[in-house]
C-alpha cells in the first residue's frame, strides 16, 4: 500500500482554537487485468489522510483600562461647533444685546414738524396714535410711545425718505435732517436729545423750495456716533419726531413718506 504526504505530515495550524482538517488521501491505482475471460481484481482504496491537529488558542489580551466620564462646561452643547447660536450664555454673559425700534409717517409735510407712528394707517399728520406729539401726552390716550425696559444706549439711526427738500432754491453740500427725542410723560413731554442726521445717499434726489414730491429715488440720513450719548432713562416712554429747519440750504424743511429705525445697545440697570 502506498503512503502519501498527508499520511505523515501534521495538519496545518488553523485559526486560534479551531483545527483545520488534513488533506484527503488519493485513490490507489487499479489492479492488473485478469486472464482472458476472468474479471480483474479491484484495486485497493487509498488510505484516508490523517486529520490535522487543532491549533493552539491565542493568549488572552490584557484587560482594558476603564474609561472616565468628563462633564462638559456649563452651557455646552454638542451642536455648538456646527450651530453656534445653540450655545447658551449665563445671565452674566458679556455678549452685547441690541434692540431695534421704528416709526414712520406717510404724510407729505412742508415747513412743519412730522410725527412718526409704529404703523401709520393713513397719510395724515400726525398719524393715528403717533409715537409722540408736542400737544398730546400719554395720559390723553392719544399717543403710543415705546416703553423702554432696562437701560439702552442709541448706537445707530437711519431715516429713509421718499422725498425731502430744503426751503431754498439750491441744495447745500451737507444737507441734514433733524430728529428730536422726547420722554413722553403722563401730562408732559421732555426733550432728551436733538440729532442732525447727515445725508449718506440720494443727495441728488433732495428737492428745493420745499417741494419734496416727485423725486426719483430714496434719500438716506444716518448717524452711528453720538456726543453726547443718547441714553433714555429706564422704564420710561420714548418718542421722536422730524423737526423742520430752514436756516440755510443744508436744512431739510420738508419730507414726504419717511421711515426711521433706531438700534440700541443694552446697558443694563
Amino acid at each position: 500500500m502506498s503512503r502519501w504526504l498527508s499520511d505523515v505530515l501534521e495538519g496545518a495550524r488553523g485559526k486560534p482554537g479551531i483545527g483545520t482538517p488534513g488533506a484527503t488521501g488519493a485513490t490507489g491505482p487499479a489492479g492488473p487485468a485478469g486472464a482472458v475471460g476472468a474479471t480483474g481484481a479491484t484495486g485497493a482504496v487509498g488510505a484516508t489522510g490523517a486529520t490535522g491537529s487543532t491549533g493552539a488558542t491565542g493568549a488572552t489580551g490584557p484587560a482594558g483600562v476603564e474609561g472616565k466620564s468628563v462633564a462638559g462646561p456649563p452651557g455646552w452643547s454638542p451642536f455648538a461647533r456646527r450651530f453656534p447660536s445653540m450655545c447658551c450664555y449665563a445671565a452674566t454673559s458679556k455678549t452685547p444685546q441690541f434692540m431695534t425700534l421704528w416709526g414712520m409717517t406717510a404724510a407729505n409735510v412742508t415747513a412743519s414738524p412730522a410725527s412718526f407712528a409704529k404703523h401709520a394707517t393713513n397719510t395724515t399728520d400726525p398719524p393715528p396714535l403717533p409715537l409722540q406729539n408736542l400737544n398730546q401726552y400719554y395720559g390723553n390716550a392719544a399717543v403710543d410711545p415705546w416703553l423702554l425696559m432696562d437701560r439702552w444706549r442709541l448706537v445707530d439711526i437711519k431715516v429713509v425718505c421718499a422725498g425731502a427738500a430744503v426751503a431754498q432754491a439750491t441744495v447745500g453740500a451737507d444737507p441734514r435732517l433733524q430728529i428730536l427725542f422726547y420722554q413722553v410723560n403722563q401730562a408732559s413731554n421732555t426733550l432728551i436729545s436733538t440729532l442732525d442726521l447727515p445725508c449718506i445717499s440720494g443727495l441728488a434726489n433732495i428737492g428745493i423750495n420745499n417741494n419734496a414730491a416727485g423725486r426719483a429715488g430714496l434719500i438716506y440720513f444716518a448717524q452711528h456716533s453720538f456726543n453726547p450719548r443718547v441714553e433714555p432713562a429706564p422704564f420710561t416712554f420714548l418718542g421722536w419726531q422730524f423737526q423742520n429747519q430752514s436756516v440755510d440750504n443744508n436744512d431739510i424743511s420738508a419730507i414726504q413718506v419717511a421711515s426711521s429705525a433706531l438700534v440700541f445697545r443694552r446697558r443694563g440697570t
